[in-house]
């Protein structure tokens, strides 16, 4: 009789009960090791709404009474607006030139400083257009400016502008479920005068007419609570900021602990429980050798009286505040050389790594945060310089933070010229062609100035000379 094998059967794996915590994590319940085994780090969480971007009256106090606080929330908006713009264009550049004075006139820099350094600081920051004769609460059109009208920006922090949220934005795009208006905060709640007129208490603004800006972006819960601005950059680095300061005052604490001199008296309990005289006579015996202490002094004591020093030793503590200042560094995405001034340290270091990292850091923050609002403030400015829309050839391009030493200058205006003689002895390109590109490339090295328009033009019309008598003569 054939036994009958038991064959294995696949069985389905049983559900895991509701409530089970499942995760890939690596743990060794054995040893206490990782997160979920019961080890300290285990203890520790996030605590929930620890909502520091809410706290208006704290982050004026750290703004205006921490240097590291300024300096992380000023430090990128500076260089943002350092540098400026290169507006360029060739159907009018004379009138071109122009703007960049107007901008300044109307302190347009001033203003986006000002707006990017407050959103920074409480997570939000506008600045209103200010046209003349026009009403606020009106959708702002570009062909109702007129010449002489613009006066400027007017900046608000988020907590001086208040959404209206009885109508939102329908149409679809970037502000699509924003409000349509916005009110301006009565100013006597912060401790500012009451302020009448067209720009006072409770007036509606179009959102058309702001220029808004974030400090970090929020998750749609938290950007409900913060009436759609974002977060104080403060919030996320609040943590490495109290470390920060409390080991500079813990380290400028034991200054005053370096050396410390102590005496040993005998029966001083009896003496400061005897009579007063005894005590005076103490105190008196403590002040001469105090005052007799010295390179050429002498310290007196009784012979069961015993002297001794205690000097503490700072080694090591440079490297301890380095560290905490490393951590804030990265927390606040400045480099050491620019939050704290400090030179790198170390053989062969420059910091031209970390500089170049940051600047590029702070473009790619132009072209997100700066690209649209300049982009309407120039045509703006256009049309209040000349009553007309400006030509859609006019852009620009912010200038470079990282500038070239004149070796690098004069090297790539070498090369750059070079290149442009082969193409036009070559025959690729025409003389105008070969010149307008020397202008364009001296934009970056400072060089080629006499390439004027009129150079250009006046090669326009000529006939057609030897090649290198046209690059020779512009040179």
């Amino acid at each position: 009789m054939r036994k009958k094998h038991n064959r294995p059967t696949t069985q389905p794996a049983a559900p895991a009960a509701k409530g089970t915590a499942k995760a890939d994590d690596f743990v060794n319940f054995m040893s206490r090791i990782g997160l979920g085994a019961p080890n300290l780090q285990s203890a520790t969480e996030y605590k929930p709404m620890q909502m520091l971007t809410q706290t208006w009256q704290v982050l004026v106090d750290m703004y205006c009474q921490s240097w590291i606080v300024g300096k992380i929330v000023g430090a990128i908006p500076e260089d943002m607006i350092r540098s400026g713009i290169a507006i360029t264009g060739d159907s009018v550049p004379k009138r071109i030139e122009l703007i960049d004075s107007a901008l300044s006139r109307l302190k347009i820099w001033t203003a986006l400083q000002s707006a990017l350094t407050w959103a920074r600081l409480f997570g939000g920051a506008a600045s209103l257009i200010m046209i003349e004769g026009q009403d606020v609460a009106e959708p702002l059109r570009l062909d109702t400016i007129t010449r002489g009208s613009f006066r400027g920006l007017m900046t608000y922090d988020r907590w001086q502008l208040w959404p209206d949220w009885s109508q939102t934005i329908q149409a679809l795009g970037p502000s699509y479920g924003l409000p349509v208006y916005w009110r301006i905060v009565d100013p006597s709640q912060y401790g500012a005068p009451q302020v009448s007129g067209r720009l006072g208490f409770n007036v509606r603004v179009h959102h058309s007419r702001l220029l808004r800006f974030l400090g970090i972006e929020a998750p749609h819960s938290r950007a409900v609570m913060e009436q759609s601005w974002g977060l104080s950059v403060v919030e996320r680095l609040l943590d490495r900021l109290v470390a920060f300061d409390t080991a500079s005052a813990g380290a400028a604490s034991l200054i005053d602990k370096a050396y410390l001199r102590t005496i040993q008296i005998k029966g001083l309990r009896q003496i400061l429980g005897g009579p007063e005289s005894a005590q005076i006579a103490l105190a008196k015996n403590i002040g001469m050798i105090r005052a007799l202490q010295s390179t050429e002094g002498m310290t007196v004591l009784d012979a069961d009286d015993q002297f001794a020093t205690t000097s503490y030793s700072f080694a090591g503590l440079d490297q301890v505040l380095l560290s905490f200042g490393q951590q804030l560094s990265g927390a606040a995405d400045i480099p050491l050389t620019r939050l704290f001034g400090q030179s790198p340290a170390g053989l062969n270091a420059t910091g031209e790594a970390d500089t170049k990292t940051y600047y590029d850091g702070i473009l790619r923050r132009q072209e997100a945060q700066l690209r649209e609002p300049l982009t309407k403030l120039l045509q703006i400015v256009y049309r209040h310089l000349y009553g007309e829309p400006m030509p859609p050839d006019v852009s620009f391009n912010f200038v470079p933070l990282w500038q070239l030493t004149e070796i690098d200058r004069a090297n790539v205006a070498s090369t750059d010229a070079a290149s442009v003689t082969a193409a036009y002895t070559a025959g690729l390109i025409d003389a105008p062609t070969a010149l307008r590109e020397l202008q364009l490339r001296g934009a970056l090295t400072t060089r080629w100035q006499a390439v004027t328009e009129d150079v250009v033009k006046e090669a326009e019309g000529a006939s057609p000379p030897p090649a290198t008598a046209v690059l020779s003569n512009a040179i």
